[in-house]
């Protein structure tokens, strides 16, 4: 989590027999930083000597802050 920071938001999961498992979310349309990431988190966890595996999953893209911007907002008011 140091390295790869709260951005790409890594999940890493133990079974109980099994390898440690590392979800990472990379935004597959930048290849560079999704090298990075991997790159990063095999270093970090060959370097425990555990069994591990690393999964990638698409990250969500952020929405424009103009079209935020532009959306209606819904109210419920109690009555």
């Amino acid at each position: 989590a140091e390295e790869l920071g709260a951005v790409v938001a890594p999940v890493v999961r133990r079974g109980f027999w099994g390898p440690w498992r590392i979800e990472i979310p990379v935004p597959w349309t930048r290849a560079a930083t999704v090298g990075r990431v991997l790159s990063i988190a095999h270093r970090v966890f060959s370097a425990s000597r555990r069994r591990y595996e690393i999964v990638v999953t698409p990250q969500e893209e952020p929405v424009p802050a103009r079209l935020v911007a532009g959306t209606r907002r819904l109210e419920t008011r109690a009555a």
